[in-house]
């Protein structure tokens, strides 16, 4: 059975959002960003990552090259969440 593009889409979500990251744990919130610059890099974009501080996570920057010269989109965006950790196992990733 191949899977569709839609499957691995929600495949790689539910991935980040069972890593738990909240804000105050530094190694939860850099084990997405392991995550999530893996996958951009995987896709053939350039990431730039910013050692975080005062005990919080890494930032990152992500550029690609996609859509050529023209104008670029800015998205701006977090990757923590603010629920603690052991949340997921009361509020498990569905669809």
């Amino acid at each position: 059975m191949t899977k569709t593009r839609e499957s691995d889409l929600l495949d790689g979500i539910q991935a980040w959002v069972e890593i738990e990251s909240q804000t105050a744990d530094a190694a939860g919130v850099n084990a997405l960003m392991d995550h999530v610059a893996a996958d951009f890099q995987n896709a053939g974009a350039h990431v730039t990552r910013t050692v975080g501080s005062d005990g919080f996570g890494d930032h990152l920057s992500i550029a690609a090259p996609w859509g050529g010269d023209g104008p670029g989109i800015l998205v701006l965006c977090h990757l923590d969440t603010v629920h603690p950790k052991g949340t997921i196992e009361e509020l498990p990733f569905s669809i």
